[in-house]
This record gives C-alpha cells, structure tokens and sequence, in this order.
C-alpha cells in the first residue's frame, strides 16, 4: 500500500496517505519488505501500544521479559519459520 503496489478499493487509510505526503517530501526513502517474523519486536510493540490508552506515553527504561527474549533472538540470529500460502 505504501509504495502504491497494492488495490485499496478506491479508499487510502489515513495512515498510508500520511506515509506517503511524508514521501513525497523530497526525502531520500528506501522502503524494504520484512517478514513478521523477522519484525518480532516491533510487532510486540504495537500489540503492547494496544494495551494502553490512546494518549499515554510509555518509557521502557528495561524492556519487558518477553521484548528482551525477542530481542536476544534478534541479536544472535535466530532462525524463525516463516509461514507463507503459495496457491497453484
């Protein structure tokens, strides 16, 4: 949706149009696919962000036992499956 690759039935989420006025700033962007399962902590955080009220404002100042073993994996590289539907 960002990189306008992808059928939005006529409607753009407000976010994706903010992605791209932000893009069409003139800036220098490279935007790179990731799988889920190579973005676990940056998912642990937005489904955590969910837990909260819209205008709070959280420090980590140590992360939460489940980010820290997702980060360690980050860190030494582990191998996580990755699940995806191929249809013939």
């Amino acid at each position: 949706m960002v990189t306008n690759n992808c059928k939005t039935n006529g409607t753009t989420p407000s976010l994706m149009r903010c992605i791209r006025n932000i893009l069409d700033g003139g800036w220098h962007v490279e935007i790179h696919h990731t799988w889920r399962e190579g973005n676990r902590s940056a998912n642990w955080l937005a489904n955590f962000s969910l837990t909260m009220n819209s205008w709070d404002f959280v420090v980590l100042e140590t992360p939460h036992s489940e980010l820290n073993s997702l980060i360690f994996d980050d860190i030494y590289g582990v191998c996580m499956p990755i699940n995806v539907c191929i249809v013939v």
